[in-house]
């Protein structure tokens, strides 16, 4: 399943996951696959605020260098 490019740049929410996806002339849906998303709240609950963290620091570091 893939991430909503929008969700990630959402200062104020989480990353959200696409309610479907098409893949070879198929569309794929969520609901289908609940373990895509039991996995992904897995990441944001454990691992996705450090992530974050660590890309907002390596973003000013690069902004700082311009």
């Amino acid at each position: 399943m893939g991430i909503v490019k929008e969700s990630l740049l959402d200062e104020n929410g989480i990353p959200t996951l696409k309610e479907t996806i098409i893949k070879n002339d198929n569309t794929i849906f969520l609901v289908d696959y609940p373990e895509v998303e039991k996995e992904f709240q897995t990441y944001l609950n454990e691992k996705w605020i450090d992530d974050l963290e660590f890309y907002n620091k390596e973003l000013a570091t690069y902004e700082a260098k311009l």
